[in-house]
């Protein structure tokens, strides 16, 4: 007999998942009154992010939780962020990509799942 398949969501904000449920697995640790071994996966902070605006509208992260679960049981969970452009970086990092590009490197081409695929080639 094979085991269910695992079905995968992702959600538009952490604030569309419960507490409760996300902390049982960002960080079981902390279910007794506990410390988190990493603050920045809890419930509380990713919430914090979006009802600061941190994250989402014009600051180009868009979130996306995303959860796991195998017969209806939630068996994972991790943060998900879309990048929308390239400002608003907490780190600038264009003058790097620019010494690199007159170095004469070039990268792989890569499509991120969150971006539409690039328009087929022109066939000659």
């Amino acid at each position: 007999m094979s085991e269910p398949s695992i079905d995968i969501t992702l959600h538009a904000a952490i604030a569309d998942i419960p507490a409760d449920a996300w902390d049982a697995l960002a960080c079981p640790e902390a279910q007794d009154g506990g410390r988190p071994f990493d603050p920045f996966t809890t419930h509380r902070f990713l919430l914090a992010l979006e009802r600061s605006h941190s994250v989402g509208g014009r600051s180009g992260w868009q979130p996306h939780p995303m959860l796991a679960r195998r017969g209806g049981a939630l068996i994972a969970a991790t943060p998900m962020f879309a990048k929308r452009h390239s400002q608003g970086e907490y780190i600038f990092d264009h003058n790097w990509a620019d010494a690199f590009g007159r170095a004469g490197a070039t990268t792989p081409n890569f499509r991120s799942p969150f971006r539409s695929p690039p328009p087929p080639a022109a066939a000659f």
